[in-house]
């Protein structure tokens, strides 16, 4: 009986191996698919002996900018509910984030509870944190539908495009008008209190009592000053993000000296992330390079310099920022960590005790306007990087 709470420990770690495994596996199937001959093959690997390390340091600043770019989009969003965050402790989250979203097993769920955590720690309540993990989320998907649909304009071979573009068009539609009613709270509201209702006739639940709780929730979000300009600030970030994680494999194609098939690139990397969003393997591992190999070359691309393109571009986009994301997890939350000892300590010997919230970059946790929203609730609702 001594080893069976470790068994969920040992199955997960087993998980997340075999879902890494089953990536390599579909990658290598691809690719061998792709390079038909052993001349291919040895093309390929010809590419990359033959590197440009210039261009591939090109692309690794570009997918900083990426990065960059994603936590611009927190920052905003973190703003319109009155919490100002400086960048980097908000770029060091997005480190974290991504690393834990793509190495464990359902791995963008942790990651968004442990972002809304952090948003908790420096000044966010809990309404305010869930609302920006939803709303970044929202905006990121926006933003990668926008750019799939910039993709297909760009593409000119009309039969895969056409059969593709109604699919990905109802998707960019559905999810502007989810960022829509992210900032029409009032039209949230309505919608909660009638599903609210309508179950309650049908179940018998939620109490009573739940219905207080949810019009605290409702007061809050109204407090959240989004709006149509802010709201296009957020969207034109999410795109960048994209846009120069799509640079970054652009710049790959030139970094092993082959032309950029230019016709098909959006089109094949909106495809690509798509797929990545499937809870296959972590992070799309497999999927993506196959999608993206395969689009590519069906697009006029030559097999052997795209296999070595998209190769170098999982490894600066993903296999490199894995290490790096994990070792600001490690470092947000020893700082995490060494802070509430010093909140307890002083706690303890009756002083002041130092802000919670500054974690990991020294800011004030309630970094919001004096009277703000971040201020406006000191026990707020519970509604959870």
């Amino acid at each position: 009986m001594a080893s069976g709470p470790h068994r969920p420990h040992a199955t997960s770690r087993l998980w997340t191996v075999g879902r890494f495994v089953v990536g390599v596996g579909l990658a290598v199937a691809v690719f061998a698919v792709l390079l038909g001959d052993s001349s291919e093959l040895s093309g390929a690997s010809a590419r990359l002996v033959r590197l440009d390390w210039r261009w591939v340091v090109v692309a690794g600043a570009v997918e900083v900018l990426s990065l960059a770019s994603f936590t611009r989009v927190q920052q905003v969003l973190l703003g319109a509910t009155g919490v100002r965050v400086r960048a980097t402790p908000l770029f060091a989250i997005t480190l974290a984030t991504n690393s834990i979203a793509n190495s464990l097993p359902a791995g963008p769920a942790v990651a968004g509870v442990f972002r809304f955590r952090q948003y908790r720690r420096r000044g966010a309540d809990d309404v305010a944190a869930g609302w920006v993990v939803v709303a970044g989320l929202v905006a990121a998907a926006t933003g990668l539908a926008l750019f799939a649909v910039g993709g297909i304009a760009s593409a000119t071979v009309a039969g895969a495009t056409f059969r593709l573009a109604g699919a990905v068009v109802t998707i960019a539609t559905v999810l502007v008008l989810a960022g829509i009613v992210l900032t029409q709270h009032d039209l949230v509201a309505w919608t909660l209190r009638s599903a609210t209702r309508g179950a309650r006739r049908l179940t018998g639940h939620p109490r009573p009592g739940f219905e207080v709780r949810l019009e605290r929730v409702v007061e809050r979000l109204r407090t959240v000053q989004l709006g149509w300009r802010r709201t296009g600030v957020v969207v034109g970030w999410a795109v960048a993000t994209w846009a120069f994680d799509c640079a970054c494999l652009a710049f790959a194609f030139v970094s092993v000296r082959a032309p950029i098939p230019w016709r098909g690139l959006l089109l094949a990397y909106g495809l690509a992330q798509l797929a990545a969003a499937l809870p296959v393997t972590p992070g799309g591992l497999g999927l993506v390079e196959g999608s993206l190999a395969a689009v590519l070359i069906a697009y006029g691309g030559l097999p052997a310099p795209t296999v070595a393109a998209v190769l170098i571009y999982r490894i600066v986009s993903f296999w490199l920022a894995l290490p790096v994301g994990w070792a600001s997890w490690a470092l947000i939350v020893h700082r995490g960590r060494r802070t509430d000892r010093e909140v307890a300590e002083a706690t303890e010997q009756g002083r002041v005790p130092p802000s919670p919230g500054g974690t990991a970059d020294g800011d004030a946790p309630g970094a919001a306007a004096p009277g703000g929203p971040g201020q406006a609730l000191t026990a707020p609702p519970t509604v959870s990087g």
